[in-house]
């Protein structure tokens, strides 16, 4: 079976917000020990804002649009509405994501 977009979008949300809350962790821990541990704060605050800047950029894999937001509806659950279609583009995200490549406009 094919996997089809809306399970690619998924899946990148995911793995980014796994990530941020990794990041988020190391931030409490190095704070909450009360030992002037600053590098792994700075490592931790790091990590927690690249991988919420991340989301920003994740694409449509059809049209290489910046779904951002998008995205974050379909990855974490309880977030409503939920989209059925790229706004950009109209690709279904319930489409296998195989069919569709992605096209760079510079190359």
């Amino acid at each position: 079976m094919d996997e089809t977009i809306r399970d690619y979008l998924k899946w990148r949300v995911r793995w980014r917000v796994a990530i941020a809350i990794g990041g988020w962790v190391v931030v409490a821990a190095s704070v909450g020990t009360h030992v002037d541990n600053s590098i792994a704060s700075i490592v931790g605050v790091l990590t927690f804002g690249g991988a919420i800047l991340s989301l920003q950029w994740i694409k449509c894999p059809k049209c290489s649009v910046r779904l951002g937001q998008i995205a974050m509806t379909l990855g974490v659950p309880g977030l409503k509405p939920q989209p059925n279609f790229c706004p950009y583009c109209g690709v279904s995200l319930d489409e296998p994501r195989s069919t569709h490549t992605t096209i760079n406009p510079i190359s």
